[in-house]
């Protein structure tokens, strides 16, 4: 599967362009579409809490960890009480699904797939010139 990077207006107007792609993040009944940013520098795949809600998922404030990203500025973090299932879709092509364990952050906007989970599983070309992700299952 091929996708396009996403545009965003940066600072002074700069186009800035991210490694998204549209995912399904679904427990039972209950899904979110959405887009999420494929990050190879983090560790694991990060939802906002928020999010949680919507997904029916009771965490358990006694698990929360702390995680540090950039910059090394930590930030509370809630494991998923069972796999969540993971969903690419792409026209003309079959979706690519499976079930990881991910964490919900408090302080935490953007949607970000990282290695466990996500990178481990698939083989992920970021062509930042041609700005194209591509995916393929192993």
């Amino acid at each position: 599967m091929k996708f396009k990077y996403s545009e965003y207006i940066g600072p002074n107007s700069t186009k800035i362009f991210r490694p998204t792609v549209p995912i399904i993040f679904k427990n039972k009944s209950k899904f979110i579409q959405t887009e999420a940013i494929i990050d190879s520098g983090a560790d694991f795949t990060i939802l906002p809490i928020e999010l949680a809600g919507i997904l029916e998922l009771k965490l358990d404030g006694r698990k929360k960890t702390t995680f540090h990203g950039a910059g090394s500025n930590p930030f509370t973090v809630y494991p998923s009480p069972v796999k969540i299932e993971h969903i690419l879709r792409q026209e003309k092509f079959r979706p690519i699904k499976w079930k990881t364990n991910i964490f919900f952050a408090e302080s935490q906007p953007g949607i970000l797939l990282g290695h466990k989970g996500f990178l481990e599983n698939f083989r992920v070309t970021l062509d930042g010139k041609r700005k194209e992700i591509e995916i393929n299952q192993r």
